[in-house]
């Protein structure tokens, strides 16, 4: 359990989106904020990082987040992921 939230990964393919968050994030909130523009981004990102939150937009190129989310969790409990769609 982390005991401060520091570190947020944010995914979204729409670069102004992307940055408008970062910037609040960073200079409002003074967290440590990593920006990825594609589900499957998230996950090489999320392993490297060690995020303690991350958000994710549901519609992106390549992989969705729900998809990125279920991949995620499955490699960080270590088992399948689960196969309730978020359609």
């Amino acid at each position: 359990m982390i005991n401060e939230l520091k570190k947020i990964l944010y995914a979204d393919d729409d670069e102004a989106s992307r940055e408008l968050i970062r910037l609040v994030l960073q200079s409002l909130g003074g967290f440590l904020v990593q920006t990825c523009d594609s589900g499957d981004q998230v996950l090489g990102a999320a392993q490297d990082f060690h995020p303690h939150l991350v958000i994710l937009d549901v519609m992106m190129p390549k992989m969705d987040g729900p998809s990125a989310l279920q991949v995620c969790i499955y490699d960080r409990q270590g088992h399948a992921p689960r196969t309730k769609s978020f359609k």
